[in-house]
């Protein structure tokens, strides 16, 4: 009895173990150090802006499912660090007689991301990684001081940050086996979609994330 109901079961035990095998779920980690720049749209004869990045991070854990034999997807939740400095240059002030000044913006912005990319397989190791990203924002101070050009120094009230935002992202990465585990090595381009830190002004990511699939 007990052959015969190993002999009924045996098929299905096995489908079960190749479904199991078949969802292809990886699990890893990742540290991401980037830069920080911003895309000014302001209009013209307010002044000009530049950004000066600072190196930033992000870390956390991810995880990854194969639609097909060419298409993942990936998601998780990372918490990071952005640092930059912002000047707006060109302000002039009016009064008896006109004042000319810039305003330097100190950033530093500690937030969560919650990614959706696709991951496209190409040959010999190589994907593209496309999507978008939510960040949300944990805690945030901006240092601004006007600079006039006599050396005078005016300290302004710090400005908490607490908008949330979207991003897209573009990666083109490289996967390296190694005995039981994946190192996967991709430069990457994030662009945010509000200017949710300085008016007329969107922040860019240039990095590199460092995934190691467990």
């Amino acid at each position: 009895m007990k052959k015969i109901l190993f002999i009924l079961l045996f098929p299905f035990m096995s489908i079960n173990a190749q479904e199991t095998e078949s969802k292809n779920l990886q699990l890893g980690v990742f540290l991401q150090p980037e830069i920080t720049k911003s895309r000014s749209t302001l209009p013209d004869g307010v002044g000009s802006t530049s950004t000066s990045p600072k190196i930033g991070v992000v870390g956390g854990f991810d995880f990854q499912f194969r639609l097909s034999k060419s298409v993942g997807f990936r998601s998780g939740l990372g918490f990071g660090v952005k640092r930059f400095i912002h000047d707006w240059n060109g302000l002039t002030f009016g009064g008896p007689s006109l004042s000319q000044a810039y305003l330097r913006s100190e950033v530093t912005l500690t937030e969560f991301q919650i990614p959706a990319h696709f991951l496209f397989s190409l040959k010999k190791g190589f994907y593209i990684a496309l999507g978008a990203e939510f960040s949300g924002v944990l805690s945030s101070s901006m240092t601004r001081t006007l600079n006039y050009t006599d050396g005078t120094e005016v300290k302004l009230n710090n400005t908490e940050i607490q908008r949330n935002n979207l991003s897209g992202q573009l990666g083109v990465g490289y996967r390296i086996p190694l005995q039981e585990n994946t190192l996967l090595i991709e430069p990457y381009f994030k662009h945010y979609f509000s200017d949710g830190v300085i008016v007329d002004n969107y922040l860019m990511n240039v990095g590199i994330r460092l995934t190691y699939q467990l």
